[in-house]
């Protein structure tokens, strides 16, 4: 996913905003991943049309752990 290997360098991106992408698991997996080691986002919206999953919210879970700049993550869990 372009957008993931971005955000790995992206040191000027506040807020996201991916309400009604489609994004499916494995581009929540992506996304995770690369919060990972972003340290400047704080905000992510992905409230509409991202049918993620249970293994996207995990994935998410995961990288609030170990990501303390994200201070917003607004997720629909009607999926």
């Amino acid at each position: 996913c372009c957008l993931a290997l971005s955000l790995q360098q992206n040191s000027c991106l506040k807020t996201l905003d991916l309400n009604d992408t489609g994004m499916t698991k494995v581009g929540a997996r992506a996304l995770a991943a690369s919060l990972c080691v972003n340290t400047s986002l704080a905000c992510v919206f992905a409230t509409v049309n991202n049918p993620i999953g249970e293994e996207g919210y995990r994935d998410f879970i995961r990288m609030l752990r170990v990501n303390s700049s994200i201070q917003d993550l607004y997720f629909d869990g009607a999926d």
